[in-house]
């Protein structure tokens, strides 16, 4: 609003809208026992890559082995995205949680408005 108000009472054209995402949500993926995060790299460089992504976050050091499923609230990565439609930030979700190779479940998609 102020950038509107300015412009117009300086007589300078309006300022350029910049499109908001309307829906956000965060999506937990395990690894299965055995999986190595050393090789992860290039799924979490595609996965951070994806429109919409916000953030990726390993949970396991690099270089480590996922020893156990995770417990309780504890999930070895999540990812973050932000989408237009709800439609489009599940597909983000889906995309990224795909490229990290893990387990996700898409009912854990929390959708912000």
């Amino acid at each position: 609003m102020l950038g509107l108000a300015l412009a117009a009472g300086l007589g300078l054209p309006d300022p350029p809208r910049r499109p908001r995402a309307a829906h956000a949500g965060l999506r937990y993926v395990d690894f299965p026992p055995g999986w190595r995060t050393d090789g992860a790299g290039p799924g979490v460089a595609a996965a951070r890559a994806v429109p919409g992504v916000v953030r990726v976050h390993l949970e396991v050091p690099r270089g480590a082995v996922v020893r156990r499923p995770p417990t309780g609230a504890r999930h070895h990565a999540y990812v973050l995205a932000a989408a237009p439609t709800a439609g489009s930030l599940g597909a983000a979700l889906d995309r990224a949680t795909g490229l990290l190779g893990g387990r996700h479940d898409a009912p854990g998609v929390q959708v912000v408005r």
